[in-house]
């Protein structure tokens, strides 16, 4: 039985292209497994830079295991609403703040968690 890769990671839009870029080059993850997803699916709170709410928000990178064709077509990815890719852990990197105003303010990592995502 050939090896296929299962596991594939997410990272949010250009506004966060260091995180692509630690999976890439210090993990050695390649591209065809780093799925780019916009603000409303990959930042924390969901949809914060454009939505709200105001204050303290920032960027995700989120890992999923492929559990395979026969839970979902090839052509679904990571981040999906199906059941072939499965969200299992979470990073979240607050280091905007979101004013009143709407402007996106970037700060120092001012926190940062990482969470299990799979319901136990």
């Amino acid at each position: 039985m050939e090896h296929r890769p299962r596991i594939y990671l997410t990272r949010v839009n250009v506004r966060w292209a260091e995180n692509h870029a630690i999976w890439r080059n210090e993990i050695k993850i390649p591209d065809s497994r780093i799925a780019r997803l916009g603000e409303d699916d990959n930042f924390w709170p969901a949809g914060a830079p454009t939505h709200g709410p105001n204050g303290v928000c920032g960027p995700c990178s989120e890992m999923y295991l492929d559990r395979g064709e026969e839970f979902g077509d090839p052509d679904e990815r990571p981040g999906d609403d199906t059941d072939r890719f499965l969200e299992y852990w979470n990073h979240v990197f607050m280091t905007y703040d979101l004013g009143a105003d709407g402007s996106l303010t970037e700060e120092e990592l001012t926190a940062w968690f990482t969470k299990h995502a799979v319901p136990l």
